[in-house]
């Protein structure tokens, strides 16, 4: 069986501070793989010196421009031209270890695995920063956390989109990430979501390491506050579209006005401000729950972390 053809997606909205760090490192792992594995740099339309630093500094790295600045969505159109089996997506503001792509890889001689994520820790190496996601229901509320301490290759919920490889058939399968949750967070919890409910698998694998300038990202377009209200926001979306049954459904959309008003009383605005962001959008939510065509996805095997029998790779 010929070896899976792999390429590094780098995105990009005026990081230039983080390109140097960034791309010499995917250089240099691209080149470990001991086969052509090209390094690209999708350019959400940077008005800073982004994409001259890039042609000038790292000649082998492609760089294609995005018609507009979509955020992480304009990754969909893009995987979908490539050629490779495997596109790895990564943020900006990290850098990589030596040999992170390899391990990445391994997993994906089974052809059962969409997904599979690296291990991230922060900027000096201090700490790990996520683990396996694990997840549950509770009084019609979806809860979902990383094992940060279980550092070991296992099954996770989600393959977090800064540092992950994804099997690009699959990837285009599923239609990409979701613009519902346009600008962003939860795109990439739904898409290994819907995977695990097509019947495929996502992995966690630490021994892929990666270095993360946590929210540096993020945080250059919006302020704590903001983030959180666009978190909650899609995560109202998310669970609407995607968790539980029929009877959760319902529990779940009855009890968030109570949800939404009680931190009123202790000043926190934040879930009021997410839930009124999220009601324009909650139809589309629920649509897209009804035409979904994978199955209603058990939760419960992810509440504890289930590692991974290496000998099947």
């Amino acid at each position: 069986m010929r070896p899976h053809s792999v390429a590094l997606l780098v995105l990009n909205h005026n990081g230039i501070q983080h390109l140097q760090d960034c791309l010499s490192t995917a250089v240099a792992a691209a080149s470990e793989l001991g086969a052509p594995c090209p390094v690209l740099l999708v350019d959400n339309h940077s008005t800073d010196a982004s994409v001259a630093f890039t042609r000038e500094r790292f000649p082998s790295v492609e760089v294609i421009i995005s018609p507009k600045n979509d955020f992480l969505f304009s990754l969909n159109d893009v995987v979908l031209g490539r050629p490779e089996d495997i596109v790895v997506i990564l943020n900006n503001d990290m850098r990589f270890a030596r040999g992170f792509v390899a391990p990445l890889i391994a997993h994906f001689a089974d052809p059962a695995v969409f997904a599979a994520g690296a291990g991230i820790r922060d900027w000096d190496d201090s700490m790990d920063t996520v683990g396996p996601r694990c997840a549950r229901i509770r009084y019609c509320w979806f809860y979902k956390w990383y094992s940060v301490e279980r550092q070991q290759a296992a099954f996770t919920l989600e393959a977090c989109a800064g540092a992950a490889a994804y099997r690009r058939s699959m990837f285009v399968e599923l239609g990409g990430f979701d613009p519902l949750f346009r600008p962003g967070y939860y795109e990439d919890l739904d898409l290994s979501y819907r995977a695990w409910a097509r019947g495929w698998t996502v992995i966690y694998e630490p021994a892929s390491r990666v270095y993360h300038r946590i929210s540096a990202s993020m945080m250059a377009r919006h302020d704590q506050n903001e983030q959180d209200r666009l978190f909650y926001r899609n995560h109202l979306l998310f669970t609407a579209k995607n968790v539980g049954g029929p009877a959760f459904l319902l529990g779940f959309l009855l009890l968030l006005p109570l949800r939404a008003g009680r931190p009123i009383l202790r000043g926190d605005l934040v879930p009021l401000i997410g839930l009124l962001r999220a009601l324009p959008a909650l139809p589309r939510a629920i649509a897209r729950r009804f035409r979904s065509a994978g199955a209603e996805l058990d939760l419960a095997r992810f509440e504890t972390v289930t590692p991974l029998d290496m000998a099947r790779v």
